[in-house]
């Protein structure tokens, strides 16, 4: 293999580039672009961005890929998903209805979640603030998002977008029935209740 092109996911930014002299232990990425995106936990993305720079040795050993550096110490690894399908009926945008209990009543800006499920990735407004991001996983009953990319903008209610915020962070299970989406924290209490809007 001469040069083939490898991108992922920082945590926050997407990234891609080039893979260059790849032999059966070694290879160097080079030409990474990334997007630019300001983050919650920059300071994880910044290590996971310098120890790709700093990737010279590979090896694969049962589901994991382990990288190291050129005094042979490990830098990144990675562990092989396995594979369980999401509740496909999920894949739509929502709007949320209630928020720990609470009814979110009728707003300019409804809080509102589109779940994409072909490119992992979530998008919506916390009734202020646009923000996306990627779906870490998803199975029949568990979700998990990664880090979140948020627009900063002030609005007079803000605490609404803050429940909405906190709430979405707990998220770790969630429900369909009868065109409603219910999300769960870690105790299985309701955290989040949303409607089908498309």
């Amino acid at each position: 293999m001469n040069k083939s092109q490898f991108a992922g996911n920082n945590g926050c930014n997407s990234f891609s580039g080039v893979i260059h002299n790849v032999t059966s232990d070694k290879l160097l990425f080079e030409n990474v672009l990334t997007t630019l995106r300001d983050c919650m936990d920059m300071p994880l993305t910044d290590a996971f961005d310098a120890a790709v720079k700093d990737i010279y040795v590979y090896k694969v050993e049962n589901n994991t890929l382990s990288f190291c550096n050129k005094a042979n110490e490990e830098v990144l690894s990675f562990t092989k998903k396995q594979v369980e399908t999401a509740d496909i009926r999920i894949h739509d945008i929502w709007v949320a209805i209630n928020i720990e209990g609470e009814k979110v009543g009728q707003r300019d800006e409804m809080p509102r979640l589109e779940l994409n499920l072909n490119t992992m990735e979530v998008f919506g407004n916390n009734g202020c603030n646009e923000f996306n991001g990627k779906i870490k996983s998803v199975t029949q009953k568990n979700i998990s998002f990664g880090m979140m990319g948020m627009t900063r903008k002030m609005c007079r209610d803000m605490v609404l977008p803050g429940k909405f915020d906190q709430a979405l962070q707990k998220v770790v299970s969630y429900k369909f029935a009868n065109l409603h989406l219910t999300m769960y924290g870690k105790d299985g209490k309701e955290l989040i209740k949303f409607l089908k809007v498309d």
